[in-house]
């Protein structure tokens, strides 16, 4: 660790130190310096598990892109890259941010397992679903896909006859919507018309829908069965339970 620098590649204990692997050091939030939010705290939380579980929650943003770009550059540091699960529930976002998701996600080679939880819009559906090698959403999950929207700020300068400002802002919306396009046909097997038309549609649509239209693999639900046990108390077991088609 050099000064305040903390390199994502390594553990360190609360005095600064490196822990070498298999030393025996507690993996604790009282054991470690956790340094920032992308170091430590992080790593535990992928170790922790058996399968690693990245938790895409709030805005498709910048931040939401660093977090994913480390959690995978230290899971491809390992000798082998386990499937990881990935919880979403998100408003959407930046294009930029999304698209740069799917592409950490798509080529991550351990395989993404995406999980719709509550809402996934815009952004968070048709890039970071997208970028899941499997996509699964709750069957009381809404989602969105939409055509790409832009803030734009104009002067005076701006409408001029060349309407210069207009016409990039204009390029840069097809040159996405072409990417989203593409993205979604593949995912879907649907073709061109019938993508842009769902594109259009632009509205919130139940998981049923997403899975008909070719953008999920499963709806799933959580049952909870009760038995009664030896003592004649009560016992509540939930399981996870696939919709049929």
């Amino acid at each position: 660790m050099l000064g305040n620098h903390v390199d994502f590649f390594e553990l360190y204990d609360v005095r600064g130190n490196p822990i070498a692997p298999g030393s025996g050091e507690k993996a604790s939030a009282g054991g470690l310096n956790l340094g920032d939010a992308l170091t430590n705290k992080i790593k535990m939380a992928l170790l922790e598990k058996s399968t690693p579980e990245l938790r895409l929650y709030g805005p498709v943003d910048e931040s939401m892109a660093d977090y994913v770009r480390q959690a995978i550059m230290f899971l491809e540091s390992g000798s082998k890259q386990p499937a990881i699960r990935v919880s979403i529930t998100s408003n959407g976002g930046s294009v930029v941010a999304g698209m740069e998701i799917f592409g950490l996600l798509s080529d991550y080679e351990g395989g993404a397992h995406g999980y719709v939880m509550g809402y996934a819009y815009s952004a968070a559906a048709q890039y970071i679903l997208q970028g899941c090698l499997i996509r699964y959403a709750h069957r009381y999950s809404n989602l969105m896909c939409h055509y790409v929207h832009m803030g734009l700020y104009v002067g005076e300068n701006d409408l001029s006859p060349k309407r210069a400002k207009i016409v990039q802002a204009r390029k840069g919306m097809k040159d996405f919507n072409d990417q989203t396009t593409r993205i979604l046909m593949q995912r879907s097997g649907r073709t061109e018309s019938e993508v842009r038309k769902f594109l259009c549609q632009g509205h919130v649509k139940p998981a049923q829908e997403f899975k008909d239209f070719g953008l999920l693999d499963a709806v799933y639900c959580t049952e909870v069965t009760k038995t009664i046990g030896p003592d004649g108390n009560p016992r509540f077991v939930s399981h996870t339970v696939l919709d049929k088609e």
